[in-house]
C-alpha cells in the first residue's frame, strides 16, 4: 500500500476513502493461452520434419564383392587328399588318399543271408555309416507295441514308419561326411519308388544282393537265437521276400543293376572275399 496510508496508520488517523483508493501500480500479466494437448505424431508436419531435420552424413557403401568371404570348407571326397602326409612315398595320408569317395550301397538279401553281418564289416572297411533298417524297426518297437508284435509274425511294418525312420537317419551329417551302407531297405516296391525321389541328393553307388541257398538260410536262421526267428516266422518272411521284395530286385536290376555276389558257403571269411572283390571292381569302374 502507498506510503501515506503507512503513515496515517501509524499515528492513529483515518484517511478519507479516496485516500485509501490510492494503490501501488499493478503490473499487468499477459494471460497465459491454454493449450490442447497435441499427440506426437501430429507435430510431425511437412515443414516441420524439414525444418528440424538435420544433414545425414554421406558414408561409403562397402560392395558386396570386395568383401572378403571364408574359405569353403573341403567336400568328403577331398578331405584325404588335401590332408598333409608325412612325407614323399606313403604313410596314412597317401593310403586314404586312393580312396577317391565315400562309399554309398544299398545290401538287400533275403533274411538270414548276411546283410547286417557283411554291413558292418563293409561299415568297418570303408569308414561309412551302418544302418540296419531291422535294427531301426527293433529299437522302435521297444517303446510301440503294435510294431513288435507285427514283427513278431515275419510281417513287414507299415512303409509310412519304415520311410519315416530310414529318411530321417539318412540325412543325418554324418552320413553325409562318411557315406553310408544301408542294409534291409527297400523291401516293397512303392518303397523303392518313394525312396527314388529323395535318394538323389544323398546317391548310391552299388546294390547288392546277397545270394545264399534255402537250406543255408534255414541254418543260419536256426542258430543266431534271435527271439523273432521262429520257423512259423521265417517261412513267413521268406514268402513276403518273394511276393514284395523280389519286385524290388528286379526294378533295380533294370535300372541301376546289382551286384549279387553268392554268399552260401559256410566260411563267414571265403564269403565275404568274395563279396569284397566283387564290391571293389564294382567301384572302381
Amino acid at each position: 500500500m502507498g506510503l501515506l496510508r503507512l503513515a496515517a496508520l501509524a499515528l492513529g488517523l483515518v484517511l478519507p476513502a479516496s485516500a485509501q483508493r490510492i494503490a501501488a501500480p499493478q503490473v499487468r500479466v499477459a494471460p497465459v493461452p491454454f493449450v490442447v494437448p497435441v499427440a506426437p505424431a501430429a507435430l510431425h508436419t511437412p515443414a516441420l520434419s524439414q525444418a528440424l531435420a538435420l544433414p545425414k552424413p554421406v558414408l561409403p557403401q562397402a560392395s558386396l564383392m570386395s568383401a572378403p568371404s571364408l574359405p569353403a570348407a573341403p567336400v568328403p571326397e577331398a578331405r584325404a587328399a588335401a590332408a598333409p602326409g608325412p612325407g614323399p612315398g606313403g604313410g596314412p595320408a597317401a593310403a586314404a588318399a586312393t580312396t577317391p569317395k565315400t562309399v554309398k550301397l544299398i545290401m538287400m538279401g533275403p533274411p538270414g543271408s548276411g546283410k547286417t553281418t557283411y554291413g558292418k564289416r563293409l561299415s568297418a572297411e570303408y569308414g561309412a555309416v551302418h544302418i540296419s533298417v531291422g535294427d531301426l524297426l527293433r529299437a522302435y518297437a521297444v517303446a510301440h507295441p503294435e510294431v513288435a508284435a507285427r514283427m513278431q509274425t515275419g510281417e513287414l511294418v507299415d512303409s509310412a514308419l519304415v520311410l519315416g525312420l530310414v529318411r530321417e537317419r539318412l540325412t543325418r551329417p554324418d552320413v553325409a561326411e562318411k557315406g553310408y551302407i544301408l542294409d534291409g531297405f527297400p523291401r516293397r516296391l512303392n518303397e523303392a519308388l518313394a525312396m527314388e525321389e529323395w535318394m538323389a541328393g544323398v546317391g548310391v553307388d552299388a546294390v547288392v544282393h546277397l545270394e545264399v541257398s534255402h537250406e543255408e538260410l534255414m541254418r543260419r536262421i536256426s542258430s543266431r537265437g534271435r527271439a523273432d526267428d521262429t520257423p512259423e516266422t521265417f517261412k513267413n518272411r521268406m514268402k513276403v521276400y518273394r511276393e514284395q521284395t523280389m519286385p524290388v530286385l528286379e526294378r533295380f536290376r533294370n535300372s541301376t543293376g546289382v551286384l549279387e555276389p553268392d554268399v552260401s558257403g559256410s566260411d563267414p571269411e571265403t564269403n565275404y572275399a568274395r563279396l569284397r572283390s566283387i564290391l571293389e571292381k564294382a567301384l572302381k569302374n
